[in-house]
């Protein structure tokens, strides 16, 4: 969006006065997330969960140059999983995560993101944080089909056209919300979609 372009740019025209290297980082990432974004405006179909992670990541650490202590990041990436996702299916949650579970914490947080092997040709991702989360009934309006909240409402129906993968979403005031998405791994070039 713009008001993240605008606001990233400012931050890292201020780092650039302070510290070279980590500039370059920022700068780096920026490319990387919006090269990431572009690539989705001319490509239609699955990409690798790498390329989708590669994305997730540049992103958060752009947010946590810009948010500095109050946003924490872990990560938990088990090394050589390959599955094919629909663009933008991790990165909406994430920025939902940072927006309205850790930015309206008085103090910050933390977000957590895994990815791993869960059981033979399945992979877990989970974003969690330990934000402001969410009521039972604002729950309930994000998983129904009707939700007026666009962006969520697209990644559920992305991860239902794959085969093989679900979505659970586990929130409370003042608890933090986890996401859980499986995903099928692949090993070549099968059919993806369900159907």
């Amino acid at each position: 969006s713009p008001h993240f372009l605008y606001n990233t740019l400012n931050t890292i025209i201020a780092l650039s006065y302070r510290d070279a290297e980590k500039t370059r980082k920022a700068l780096n990432n920026l490319s990387i997330y919006f090269r990431g974004k572009l690539e989705l405006h001319l490509r239609k179909g699955l990409i690798p969960l790498e390329r989708e992670l590669d994305m997730v990541i540049a992103y958060l650490e752009i947010e946590q140059m810009r948010y500095e202590e109050k946003l924490r990041v872990e990560y938990n990436i088990e090394e050589g999983l390959f599955a094919m996702i629909p663009p933008l299916t991790l990165q909406p949650l994430v920025e939902n995560a940072v927006r309205h579970g850790i930015k309206p914490k008085e103090g910050g947080g933390k977000i957590k993101l895994s990815a791993k092997r869960e059981a033979e040709d399945q992979i877990g991702i989970i974003i969690e944080d330990d934000g402001i989360g969410m009521t039972p009934e604002k729950r309930k309006e994000l998983l129904d089909e009707n939700c007026e909240r666009l962006g969520f409402k697209n990644v559920i129906k992305k991860i239902r056209i794959l085969k093989g993968a679900s979505f659970e979403l586990e929130s409370g005031s003042n608890e933090g919300t986890s996401i859980k998405i499986i995903i099928p791994e692949v090993k070549d070039y099968e059919s993806y979609y369900s159907g």
